[in-house]
């Protein structure tokens, strides 16, 4: 006789934790538009080759940005084949004039901007580069030689087969010395193309 008055009051306790059809309309859990707004015309990052005639890298020309997560509003930058899958991207250049450049930020849909950072590794000729929530750094600068970040240290792009099973991006350091780039990377531009 317990059990079954013990039964009896857990599924009647078990009825009111399930969730019920949302009728009202002032329920704050609505989906809202994003409050943020590109502040600059879109384009996507597409890669080519700095050396267009070694034909062994030829799999990194033509790859678009696009971002890979690894944690809450983090992610390393990466490239794939499908263009319409690439991230729309946008020069704010609303930074202060000491910045000598924009931010490289993203437009996810949401109500915050994502924007392009690079790592640095101590003694190192190549760091990664990150999208993560915010606005990133400044002092990217669109011209001749595509995409480049306006620091003296900087010296380019590279793509390598890394981590993640896609192609990543790092940026090269200028630091004394000679050096060769891993066999399964390759230097390249990062260039606009449209939205």
């Amino acid at each position: 006789m317990k059990i079954t008055s013990l039964l009896t009051f857990a599924l009647s306790g078990l009825s009111l934790a399930l969730p019920s059809p949302n009728t009202d309309k002032t329920d704050l859990r609505s989906r809202q538009l994003p409050d943020f707004e590109p502040n600059g015309p879109e384009f996507r990052l597409q890669t080519k080759l700095v050396n267009a005639n070694d034909s062994t890298k030829a799999k990194f020309s033509g790859l678009y940005l696009s971002s890979y997560h690894t944690g809450a509003g983090l992610s390393d930058a990466v490239f794939i084949a499908n263009g319409t899958r690439g991230v729309k991207a946008f020069l704010n250049e609303t930074v202060p004039a000491t910045a000598h450049g924009a931010r490289l930020e993203f437009d996810f849909g949401n109500d915050f901007p994502w924007g392009l950072t690079l790592g640095y590794q101590s003694y190192a000729k190549w760091s990664p580069v990150t999208i993560n929530a915010g606005i990133g750094d400044a002092g990217y600068i669109y011209g001749d030689k595509g995409l480049v970040y306006n620091q003296t240290q900087f010296s380019g792009w590279m793509v390598c087969d890394w981590w993640h099973n896609v192609p990543q991006l790092f940026w090269l350091m200028s630091v004394p010395g000679a050096f060769d780039i891993p066999s399964s990377c390759a230097e390249v531009q990062l260039l606009k193309t449209n939205v």
